[in-house]
């Protein structure tokens, strides 16, 4: 193992998991003008954000959870923008979002 505790894992999943429904929610709310759709939204990014403060807390450095999410939120948003709002599959998009992931992996490094 590498040496990560299963409630780091947990906690990332929670991250990841109430930041993408909070991005998918974002354009439900209509400009923030549908107020139950925009407090969902609120929601997430606040179970996202207690949910991080507590992982830092228990000892996983800003810079190893920032880049991981930096290069997983992307992918899984585009995933989900094809998947649930229509929206088209293209090489060049697909591409750019490599190449964002690994200059941040690559940043990370340093």
């Amino acid at each position: 193992m590498l040496g990560v505790s299963v409630e780091a894992l947990v906690s990332f999943v929670i991250i990841l998991a109430t930041q993408l429904v909070g991005v998918a929610l974002l354009p439900k709310t209509n400009g923030y003008t549908n107020i139950g759709v925009s407090l969902a939204q609120i929601a997430m990014f606040a179970i996202s954000f207690a949910a991080m403060a507590r992982l830092i807390k228990s000892g996983v450095q800003l810079g190893i959870l920032i880049p991981l999410l930096s290069t997983t939120m992307p992918l899984a948003s585009v995933l989900i923008g094809i998947l649930f709002f229509g929206e088209t599959v293209s090489l060049p998009r697909i591409a750019m979002l490599v190449m964002a992931c690994v200059l941040v992996g690559l940043a990370s490094r340093h």
